[in-house]
Parts: C-alpha cells; sequence; structure tokens
C-alpha cells in the first residue's frame, strides 16, 4: 500500500508540474514523500486524502449546497433515529415522509413536486444519506 501511495503521489506531482525540474526524497516508515521543484520553489504538494481527485473543484455551488444541507440532515436527525432503528430492528415510516418533504426522493425528476436537480447532485444526495445508513 505504502508503494502504491508513492507512485500515486510521483504521478501526481509529474502531471501537475510536467516541465518542472523534480527531486523526490522518500523517508519515514510510512514512506511519506516530499516533493519539491524550481518552479514551485519550497512549496510541498500535498495529498488531500478527503479529495484525492479533486472532485470539489467540480461541483457546482448549487451542488454543494444541496450537499451540505442533506450532510446536516443527515448527521444531525437522521443518525441518531437509524442508530436506535438498528439496535431495536425497527423502521420508521416518518423518515420517508422527511424525505418526501425535504424533496429528496425523485430528486431527478421535473414537475409533479419533485426538484429536479442534476444527476450528480441526486447522486451527492444519496451518498450523504449512505454514510448514515447504506442498507
Amino acid at each position: 500500500m505504502s508503494t502504491l501511495k508513492a507512485i500515486v503521489n510521483r504521478t501526481l506531482f509529474k502531471s501537475i508540474v510536467s516541465s518542472a525540474k523534480t527531486s523526490a526524497s522518500f523517508y519515514g516508515p510510512s514512506n511519506y514523500v516530499q516533493l519539491s521543484t524550481s518552479a514551485i520553489g519550497s512549496q510541498k504538494v500535498t495529498w488531500d486524502y478527503h479529495d484525492s481527485l479533486k472532485l470539489e473543484t467540480l461541483l457546482t455551488d448549487d451542488e454543494k449546497m444541496i450537499r451540505d444541507q442533506v450532510r446536516n440532515y443527515c448527521q444531525k436527525q437522521l443518525m441518531p433515529r437509524i442508530l436506535m432503528a438498528n439496535r431495536n430492528e425497527t423502521f420508521d415510516v416518518k423518515i420517508m415522509r422527511e424525505f418526501g418533504e425535504l424533496g429528496v426522493l425523485g430528486t431527478t425528476i421535473s414537475g409533479y413536486g419533485c426538484p429536479g436537480v442534476s444527476s450528480v447532485a441526486s447522486g451527492l444526495i444519496m451518498r450523504e444519506i449512505e454514510r448514515v445508513d447504506s442498507g
């Protein structure tokens, strides 16, 4: 895994600054890679494990807003109820009604009271719900 991480870091770095002179040093038990170039100066290229492919930069402001609102709902209101429902082996029908009121059901459908958001926004909504309960 650490060798793969070093290869990915080197590949990522080369794609960012392909024309610059590079020097890489590997040290430590986790094979942390410190990369430097004459073009960038003393800046280090870091690996963002939360968004390693920089997908956040591809989202529109609306998609980010939708994702953040659904994430807040899921973490604050849905998570405690799902936890207790799993422990007690029950299903709360009110959750589905709340989903309908929030507009997270049929998200890609335009009309009929549905929001008609993009497929990306719909995927972000589903991802946030699945963070809490993928079952």
